[in-house]
């Protein structure tokens, strides 16, 4: 199920826009600062949407952690939380939502969508980068309110170590029967056409970079946790 953006201007102040974003999700009965907390309750991890977290999910109920929603009367320590690179979430959830609701039919194949992609579908696309649904809203929408009692937070980059990083921070065992996400044929396509299209524009490029300007600035300044260095 997927949950469509919130009628807001981007010019909205940011405490607004998050408690906005929290209603909506809370109204479409998720809660805002969904995730898993550790058996030892001292531990939460946050679920941030296309970055691997029905994946995670499963490993972590695997390993005794429940589902929670979090609440600032929890007793949390500390927040485990999982960033993944912009573009490439936004190339990954932007190409899931037009699969879901433009090119899931017989009129509109993926095939159309490749033929009919022009300069007009390109300014559709890239001037509401992020306005789509929660796949493609922004990383620290997910934890920057909900988890601000929380001072201690940890995190980890999806990338080729994070099972490596995850797994020995956490001390879980090893990830057994995780599904990860299965990708359609369409949005496979979808994806492949919007790769090429980024491959060819380093403009478009720019574009995501400048709307997930706040995601980019967290990730360079936390250190993730890694034990490949």
């Amino acid at each position: 199920m997927h949950l469509t953006t919130p009628p807001f201007r981007i010019d909205i102040p940011h405490q607004k826009l998050l408690k906005q974003i929290a209603k909506r999700l809370d109204n479409k009965g998720f809660g805002y600062g969904s995730g898993h907390l550790s058996h030892s309750k001292n531990q939460f991890y946050v679920n941030i949407p296309k970055n691997a977290s029905s994946y995670i999910s499963v490993w972590l109920i695997n390993n005794k952690w429940q589902s929670k929603t979090y609440k600032n009367s929890d007793n949390v320590r500390e927040a485990i939380i999982v960033l993944r690179d912009p573009v490439n979430r936004w190339i990954s959830g932007i190409s899931q939502y037009l699969s879901s609701y433009i090119v899931n039919d017989s009129k509109i194949t993926p095939q159309t969508f490749n033929e009919f992609y022009n300069l007009v579908v390109e300014r559709i696309i890239f001037d509401v980068i992020w306005q789509f649904d929660d796949h493609t809203w922004p990383q620290f929408y997910f934890f920057d309110e909900c988890l601000s009692q929380i001072k201690m937070k940890t995190y980890f980059l999806l990338d080729n170590n994070f099972n490596n990083n995850f797994k020995k921070y956490l001390n879980l065992e090893d990830p057994i029967n995780c599904p990860r996400n299965a990708t359609t044929n369409n949005t496979f396509i979808i994806a492949n056409k919007i790769k090429d299209e980024l491959s060819k524009n380093d403009d478009l490029v720019s574009k995501i970079k400048e709307a997930y300007e706040q995601d980019y600035d967290l990730i360079n300044s936390v250190k993730f946790i890694d034990y490949s260095k």
